[in-house]
């Protein structure tokens, strides 16, 4: 998918190679292609989750791939 531009990672993970397989398609070049954005949702109150997310945060910098901060969701409840 050559114009892949979005990629959501909704799973907890730390292993670069991983990493950059799953969101190399979407920084991939392409003519048509204007941007591309990764949404990686982290939940940082489990520890293990946070400890990946750190992981991973190191996995983009090595790989030269900027991080914006966009904030908190809120929290579910019933």
């Amino acid at each position: 998918m050559p114009r892949l531009n979005r990629v959501l990672l909704t799973h907890p993970g730390k292993h670069e190679g991983r990493l950059i397989q799953q969101v190399g398609r979407a920084l991939r070049k392409h003519p048509d292609k204007k941007d591309a954005k990764i949404y990686d949702f982290v939940d940082d109150r489990v520890g293990v989750l946070r400890y990946q997310w750190n992981q991973r945060k190191r996995g983009y910098k090595a790989n030269k791939i900027t991080v914006n901060s966009t904030g908190r969701l809120p929290l579910w409840s019933r």
